[in-house]
């Protein structure tokens, strides 16, 4: 487990949703967007049984921290951004990701959040394979 702070965050252990709501809730802040990614159970024609993730931690961390700095200057009313992301083994229904968003109002949050996704699945360092009864493939991060 590497913890930076209560904001960024990889780890084995399951990963708590309200830990990382309450990390960006400020008290000038009204709103607070929450995105939670669970593992399917199924891809495309395929049983899931579970996904093994892998990081480079050092680096996933910067980029991560990166992606958020980005984003606040992307969206200016952004006041706070956690982002934790499990590594190892993780179970279909099981919580892969979790990322907080804050800000006083709640318009720009939800732009901010699709966009922090889809760069930490194209950008952060993390892969995955997808393991299924019948074999296991790595699967690309724009999938």
């Amino acid at each position: 487990m590497v913890d930076t702070s209560p904001f960024f965050l990889l780890t084995e252990q399951l990963l708590d949703i309200g830990s990382v709501s309450k990390a960006v809730q400020l008290p000038h802040c009204g709103a607070v967007n929450l995105f939670v990614g669970t593992v399917r159970n199924r891809t495309a024609e395929r049983s899931v049984l579970y996904l093994d993730y892998e990081a480079y931690t050092p680096m996933a961390l910067a980029v991560m921290q990166d992606i958020a700095m980005r984003a606040r200057m992307k969206w200016q009313s952004i006041e706070a951004i956690a982002l934790h992301h499990r590594v190892g083994r993780v179970y279909a229904g099981d919580i892969a990701v979790v990322l907080a968003v804050s800000s006083p109002h709640r318009t720009e949050i939800f732009m901010a959040t699709d966009w922090i996704m889809s760069e930490v699945k194209s950008s952060v360092p993390i892969w995955k394979k997808e393991v299924y009864h019948d074999g296991a493939v790595w699967v690309s991060a724009h999938a």
